[in-house]
């Protein structure tokens, strides 16, 4: 799913998955956000499909967040569709690894 996103936002999913599996700090997760919300700044509420896809980027940086996990999986998938990103992979990837 990352080659889909801007070339600014592909290293999110890893520093996430990093983070995930004990690889990475809070600290680092927050400063990757941070990276990609400065990519963004000034045009942060734009519905252009770049913005929309780093905003998707920043949305798999909340891993720690559990208590707003089901807000931040709204927002997620808010903004892949908006972004027009691939709902057909978005699927697969899904089912590989949570199965649903």
């Amino acid at each position: 799913m990352t080659s889909q996103l801007p070339e600014v936002a592909k290293s999110a999913a890893a520093v996430a998955n990093r983070f995930t599996t004990g690889a990475a700090t809070a600290e680092e997760v927050i400063a990757e956000r941070v990276r990609l919300w400065r990519a963004i700044e000034g045009r942060d509420q734009s519905d252009k499909p770049d913005v929309l896809k780093i905003r998707t980027a920043i949305c798999v940086l909340h891993p720690m967040d559990i208590a707003n996990s089901a807000e931040t999986l709204e927002y997620f998938f808010a903004f892949w569709q908006q972004a027009g990103l691939a709902q057909a992979e978005l699927e697969a990837a899904i089912q590989s690894t949570y199965g649903i």
